[in-house]
């Protein structure tokens, strides 16, 4: 299917400068009968010492041998990228503002690039969830579609005052303690579905912030980009660089829906965007 549209066998900017030639094999439906992997490979436990509540995104501290962990409900961990270490350590807790309704909850976390950096630091912690509704309480719940879905309109309006969070925070590098008053919020937007938010983020070599958002479970949102910004990867200059030029937006119409970009992952080598 991917041989039909240019984009995949040709160059294009920002982080799809690269030779897609790891695609070209496989396109229209050319896959291989058997993985081309050592299936040999074993896996352990990394810290077996350690429990967490659904933990969903963990990052690397720059310069420093630890890590930062994020659990479904809002609770963030640090603890030493040792094995044997027997202390996890509770860096913040937003469980007060982050609501686990159907498939949301705590979805992005990423360390500003200048992190723990030697000149000019720049010590944020951005973080992407899915908010409580008005009361305050987890609802829509888990497993519950309300008719905020595919086919909302005004007249079938079911909104309990749930958002998308985008929000910033910094910390402070040496104990990784959390600096009260930091927190700026960078966007809320209005929840419609119960599902598919996204929640894929992470900062690319060019130092934009990229986050995915999915469609809301509705197709029409996700195709509608004049007055919405869902269903698609969003790039970010957290910094607000003039300095930082912006690539042509692609003109294939193929590529404007996207229904839950929930993982993003930027290679480390290579710098693609998967």
């Amino acid at each position: 299917m991917f041989g039909a549209f240019p984009y995949f066998s040709g160059q294009g900017p920002g982080l799809t400068l690269q030779d897609h030639g790891t695609i070209g094999p496989y396109a229209n439906l050319a896959f291989p009968d058997e993985a081309n992997i050592d299936l040999s490979i074993s896996h352990r436990i990394a810290y077996p010492n350690l429990i967490f509540n659904s933990p969903i995104v963990f990052k690397t501290v720059p310069n420093q041998n630890r890590i930062i962990l994020a659990q479904l409900d809002g609770e963030i961990y640090w603890f030493d990228d040792d094995e044997t270490t027997l202390t996890k350590n509770l860096l913040v807790d937003l469980t007060d503002e982050v609501g686990v309704v159907h498939d949301g909850g705590f979805l992005g976390l990423a360390l500003h690039p200048d992190f723990n950096a030697a000149v000019n630091p720049k010590n944020y912690i951005y973080v992407y969830y899915t908010s409580k509704n008005s009361a305050g309480q987890n609802s829509p719940p888990v497993g519950s579609h309300t008719g905020q879905g595919c086919n909302w309109s005004e007249s079938r309006n079911e909104y309990q005052g749930n958002s998308l969070i985008l929000e910033r925070f910094e910390v402070n590098p040496t104990n990784l303690s959390f600096i009260l008053g930091s927190k700026t919020n960078l966007f809320d937007i209005r929840m419609y579905g119960t599902t598919h938010y996204g929640g894929g983020m992470d900062f690319g070599d060019d130092g934009f912030l990229y986050l995915t958002l999915g469609d809301q479970a509705s197709w029409r949102r996700a195709q509608n980009m004049t007055d919405n910004l869902n269903g698609g990867a969003l790039r970010i200059d957290v910094d607000k660089d003039p300095t930082k030029s912006h690539a042509p937006i692609r003109k294939n119409k193929m590529l404007v829906m996207l229904a839950n970009l929930q993982g993003l992952i930027i290679g480390s080598q290579t710098t693609i965007l998967f």
